[in-house]
């Protein structure tokens, strides 16, 4: 059971065939330039093909020099564009007013917050450690707040670097607050 060829049909893959490799290019002799493809732009539904207004004339050039060109003397090196002062309204000078105010009071807030002295410390309270005190049980006794803050405060007051006491040891402990 085959089919019949003559309705079927067959196409064969053929390899294109590569061009000769040269190690030097030939030389050609007036290719012809391939023909360009002109493609022509579509005009937008709705827009007229010709523009609505006419094109402009083109500006001659005056048959005079004019400006600088033409003063002579001092005032033609000289000319500046002179602007008028500026003017505020009762309104403009009011906010101009306000605004300055503001800054002046705020700098001399500034200025008076940053030179008040912060209130005095307390003096340290020296302290003799005693048996099973440590350093944790120094600072939680009697401080309100962080006792991690108030040891390391005790262990800047006395210079230590780290958290060790020995038991008759002589302690800078931070005033009660």
């Amino acid at each position: 059971m085959s089919l019949p060829t003559s309705s079927r049909t067959t196409t064969r893959f053929v390899p294109r065939q590569r061009p000769p490799l040269y190690l030097v290019p030939p030389l050609v002799e007036d290719p012809e330039p391939e023909p360009l493809l002109v493609v022509e732009r579509a005009q937008p539904i709705g827009v007229p093909e010709h523009p609505v207004h006419p094109p402009r004339r083109p500006v001659e050039p005056p048959s005079r020099p004019v400006g600088p060109a033409r003063m002579t003397g001092p005032a033609a090196r000289v000319r500046r564009h002179v602007r008028p002062p500026v003017r505020l309204t009762r309104r403009g000078r009011l906010v101009v007013a306000l605004v300055l105010f503001t800054l002046v009071v705020g700098v001399i807030a500034a200025l008076a917050t940053a030179g008040q002295a912060a209130a005095p410390a307390r003096a340290p309270v020296a302290i003799v450690v005693r048996q099973g005190d440590t350093l944790w049980s120094i600072a939680a006794r009697g401080h309100a707040g962080s006792v991690v803050a108030t040891m390391n405060e005790i262990m800047r007051l006395n210079h230590m670097r780290d958290a060790t006491v020995y038991v008759g040891q002589q302690l800078l402990v931070p005033a009660e607050s």
